[in-house]
């Protein structure tokens, strides 16, 4: 998760989504405010903290980022995120996650397929009690041991 933002100087607040993530996401058509993301999650919020984050891109719903936040077994603060991609996007978004992956100060594990179990786990509404895909379709959904809106 610390790989997600780059700190500019001494201040709490000097930091700036890192800007390989920023690009992809936004590649995507997605609006996400990782610094608020990145904050939220070391400050302990319950909003963020164990929840599993999908976000659909506005101007192409087969754009999805995924970002499981669920709580881990490590100390290094390693967090999941898996992107489904519309091949209008796919090589732009390989690249710049690929590029983000790469300059990590700690890469794990980086994986690239037509479809994984793991991804089509998260995103299972089966896998989180009282979901309603229906009613909750917005661009993020927030997933947990029970749902949060």
């Amino acid at each position: 998760m610390s790989d997600f933002v780059i700190y500019f100087g001494e201040g709490d607040d000097d930091f700036l989504a890192h800007p390989l993530l920023d690009a992809a996401t936004r590649t995507l058509g997605l609006r996400i405010d990782i610094r608020k993301l990145y904050d939220d999650y070391f400050c302990g919020d319950e909003d963020v903290l164990g929840h599993t984050h999908v976000f659909h891109g506005l101007s192409r719903e087969k754009d999805i980022f995924v970002l499981d936040l669920r709580p881990g077994d490590d100390q290094l603060d390693i967090v999941h995120l898996a992107v489904i991609c519309s091949p209008a996007t796919r090589d732009a978004v390989r690249y710049q996650l690929r590029s983000f992956f790469d300059a990590a100060s700690c890469p794990i594990s980086y994986h690239e397929s037509h479809g994984t179990a793991y991804v089509r786990n998260l995103l299972d509404a089966n896998q989180y009690p009282g979901h309603d895909y229906a009613r909750n379709r917005p661009q993020e959904l927030k997933y947990a041991a029970s749902l949060s809106v």
